[in-house]
């Protein structure tokens, strides 16, 4: 926003003349901020406006002059208490929503006042970041949007989720459910702040491309077993039904496990007593894998 001070006055000839006072009056009074603009008034009786005319917080509220002749001063004041401004310009948060803020202007001969409230700035979204960053199908993708009010507002949101381009109609809370999509999709979130008054500018997340999932092993080992050889049906899933093998990166020698079943033995005999590390991977054929590590105690009764 520009500040406009309009001095007034005009010359024998009826030119519109600029007072020589008025330039440096304002410069003094930090009003560098703004652009002095002379121009004449038949009246001679002096104006004044304040713009915005719908300030908040985040706004400058500038003085617009008219009809003014001389060396100008300018009193702000908010809810009747005076403020240390004293140029054309009063800061931004120098007053909070509801706040009255008014202005005197004075010349030689004249003096006006105008005033306007302070009102409702809307809340802004800073960033929305997914609360689990690794997405495939069957996670859910919850969102957690973080939000600035400059009045200091509670802040709550709408969501609207998109798939393929298409609305999702009955989706509007922050959690789009993991069954909802599947590989190869394009997901992706509108939010909408607002502070109890007015909504903030809408916040367009970037499109996701659900990617391959890994493969996960969903059974527990068993923490006892009767005999010399220990056996563990390993059970896994892929999420999005990939072909998966078994290894065994980790374990006692002789321990084995079937890549295509899952079934892992181990035959205990002359192995010795103690606490055995194993260490069981799944992984699908575009390499996505996951794992899954215990330890096992051997004890022979005597």
């Amino acid at each position: 926003l520009l500040v406009f001070l309009l001095v007034g006055g005009c010359d024998s000839g009826g030119t519109p003349a600029v007072a020589p006072e008025t330039a440096p009056q304002a410069a003094s009074q930090g009003a560098d901020t703004a652009r002095a603009l002379a121009t004449g008034s038949e009246s001679g009786q002096m104006t004044v406006r304040l713009l915005p005319e719908s300030p908040t917080v985040n706004d400058s509220i500038e003085a617009l002059v008219q009809g003014a002749a001389g060396t100008l001063t300018f009193t702000w004041e908010r809810n009747g208490e005076l403020l240390e401004a004293t140029g054309a310009v009063l800061p931004p948060h120098s007053a909070a929503k509801g706040d009255v803020v008014g202005l005197t202007v004075q010349n030689m001969s004249q003096e006006v006042s105008a005033e306007v409230t302070i009102g409702n700035a809307p809340p802004a979204i800073i960033a929305v970041p997914f609360v689990n960053a690794d997405i495939f199908r069957g996670v859910d993708i919850e969102l957690n949007p973080e939000g600035v009010d400059p009045d200091g507002d509670t802040i709550t949101y709408a969501y609207r989720w998109y798939l393929n381009g298409e609305p999702l109609s009955f989706q509007d809370d922050p959690v789009l459910p993991g069954d909802q999509f599947q590989r190869g999709d394009i997901v992706r979130a509108e939010v909408v702040p607002f502070d109890g008054e007015d909504e903030g500018r809408v916040f367009e997340g970037t499109e996701l491309s659900i990617p391959n999932g890994p493969p996960r092993i969903v059974s527990d080992p068993p923490g006892d077993f009767a005999g010399m050889r220990y056996v563990y049906q390993v059970e896994a899933y892929d999420p999005d039904d990939d072909p998966f093998r078994y290894e065994l990166e980790e374990g006692p020698a002789g321990a084995v496990i079937d890549e295509e079943t899952g079934v892992l033995t181990w035959d205990v005999t002359g192995a010795q007593e103690g606490t055995w590390r194993f260490r069981i991977v799944v992984e699908d054929e575009e390499g996505r894998r996951s794992s899954q590590e215990y330890d096992l105690n051997l004890e022979f009764s005597r």
